[in-house]
């Protein structure tokens, strides 16, 4: 945020949390739970429980003061917020997805916090969205469903296709710069799929609960966190 980096954390009672070094911020932006936060371009955007998506201009910390503008609002919880930069860099994409398998796409620039543009929408399945992530460029979601879809969409176009299908809900989903994709399932399994050949490169039981969290800390490490707490560290297979 500037030239501070930040930490966002989402809480059940309404506010976004900022912490830097020193400090944790609370900035009430919702009056049900705060789903999701992210800091794009100097702005604080947040989801929530009540369908709402909000767009914040943070005036100051100490006491927090921000000027907030309602960007969306649907039907459902607004579940989880996914960025991505564009070609140019003032601006970017910012998705918000639903519980009732609705995604809608805004564009984010300086205009935004005082003049929002309508968001593009897509359904692709009628299913809670667990997680989701553009790819690097832009171009594409990877979706994540309750009901256990992996569903590559196509943002230009509109299609969908579904790259695989696991009888449990997938809960995290990350992406590397080699176009590998690691899921996370609620029976303990990550699985590593290529998006060339929509095939399964790896497949790996490491919990005996659901992984809500993984990510790729370069392309060939994985690390994954379950619900008991614990955290994993893997290397793909053929990697030194």
């Amino acid at each position: 945020l500037g030239a501070i980096p930040f930490l966002i954390s989402s809480i059940y009672t309404g506010i976004s949390v900022l912490h830097n070094s020193q400090e944790s911020f609370d900035i009430p932006l919702h009056k049900a739970a705060v789903t999701d936060s992210l800091i794009v371009q100097d702005y604080l955007l947040s989801s929530s429980d009540d369908g709402s998506v909000t767009i914040s201009r943070l005036i100051s910390l100490s006491p927090p003061k921000v000027n907030t503008l309602k960007l969306y609002q649907s039907i459902g919880v607004a579940r989880n917020l996914a960025f991505v930069h564009t070609p140019d860099p003032d601006v970017g994409k910012v998705a918000v997805s639903y519980d009732t398998g609705e995604i809608a796409i805004f564009t984010i620039d300086r205009n935004t916090g005082t003049k929002p543009t309508e968001p593009t929408t897509f359904r692709s399945t009628n299913s809670r969205i667990n997680t989701f992530k553009f790819t690097e460029d832009g171009s594409k979601l990877l979706i994540g469903y309750f009901t256990g879809e992996l569903v590559e969409l196509d943002l230009a176009s509109g299609t969908n296709k579904v790259l695989l299908k696991v009888d449990s809900w997938l809960n995290t989903l990350d992406i590397n710069s080699r176009n590998l994709v690691a899921i996370a399932d609620d029976q303990g399994f990550v699985r590593i799929i290529s998006l060339a050949t929509g095939k399964i490169v790896e497949e790996h039981k490491i919990s005996a609960t659901g992984i809500n969290a993984i990510i790729f800390t370069d392309d060939q490490t994985v690390l994954a966190a379950d619900a008991a707490g614990m955290i994993y560290q893997g290397r793909l297979a053929g990697s030194n």
